[in-house]
C-alpha cells in the first residue's frame, strides 16, 4: 500500500474519474465547494476511491473510533488501523492563516495514537478562477472574503506561492508536501465561474 501514490493516481485521473464517467453532473462538485465547507465530500471521494482499490484486503471507515475523518483496517486484524487521515477544508484562502491552530490540533490527535500507524493530513482550498457574480452572494461561504483574493496585483502563481508558504509554516517540524507542487483539481463551474481547489497532502508521520 501506497498511500500517495495511490491519491497521485486518483489526482491525475480527477477529470476523467468525475465527469466521464458521469459519477457526478457538471457543476456538481463547484456547487458543494463554494456553498458550505468541502471535506466531508472531498473525504468521501477519497474513501470511495480507496475502497475500490482495497476492499479485498482493508475495511476503508468514515468517521472511525473518537471521529477520526478516514481509517484503513486490516481485515484480519480490523481493531487496528494501518492508515488514518484527517480532512479540512478551507472556503478562501483569505482565511488560511485562521486554520493553523485546527491543523496542528488534527495533527497530535493523530500523532498521539501511535509510531507503527501511517498518518495523514489533507488540506483543499478552494480556488476560484475569477469572481463570483454578486447575484449569488446570498448562497457563497464567505462570499466577501473569496472575491477579496482577486483585489491585489498579485499574479495568480505568486498568490498560489505565497498560499503554500503559509501552510508550509503550520507545522515546521514536518516536512509537509509530498508532492512538490501540490495538485489543483477542477470541480467544475458555479454558475460563470471556474472553481478549483488546491490539495495539500501532509505525511505519513
Amino acid at each position: 500500500m501506497n498511500i500517495i501514490n495511490d491519491l497521485n493516481n486518483l489526482f491525475e485521473r480527477w477529470d476523467s474519474e468525475f465527469y466521464n464517467n458521469n459519477r457526478f453532473s457538471e457543476g456538481d462538485l463547484a456547487f458543494l465547494a463554494v456553498t458550505s465547507k468541502f471535506e466531508c465530500q472531498f473525504r468521501d471521494i477519497v474513501a470511495c476511491f480507496l475502497h475500490s482499490l482495497y476492499k479485498n484486503d482493508y475495511l476503508v471507515a468514515r468517521e472511525w473510533g473518537k471521529r477520526i475523518d478516514l481509517a484503513l483496517l486490516d481485515k484480519s486484524n480490523p481493531n487496528n488501523p494501518v492508515v488514518l487521515m484527517e480532512f479540512k477544508a478551507v472556503s478562501s484562502a483569505e482565511y488560511i492563516a485562521r486554520f493553523k491552530k485546527q491543523i496542528k490540533k488534527d495533527y497530535y490527535k493523530l500523532k498521539r495514537l501511535g509510531d507503527k500507524i501511517d498518518k495523514y493530513l489533507v488540506l483543499c482550498v478552494n480556488l476560484p478562477a475569477s469572481k463570483i457574480e454578486h447575484a449569488y452572494k446570498n448562497a457563497v461561504k464567505y462570499f466577501s472574503s473569496v472575491n477579496n483574493y482577486f483585489d491585489t496585483t498579485s499574479s495568480e502563481n505568486d498568490k498560489f506561492e505565497e498560499l503554500k508558504r503559509k501552510v508550509d509554516n503550520f507545522i515546521p517540524e514536518l516536512s509537509l508536501f509530498k508532492f512538490e507542487k501540490p495538485p489543483i483539481l477542477n470541480l467544475g463551474n458555479y454558475y460563470t465561474t471556474t472553481i478549483k481547489i488546491a490539495v495539500f497532502v501532509i505525511g505519513p508521520f
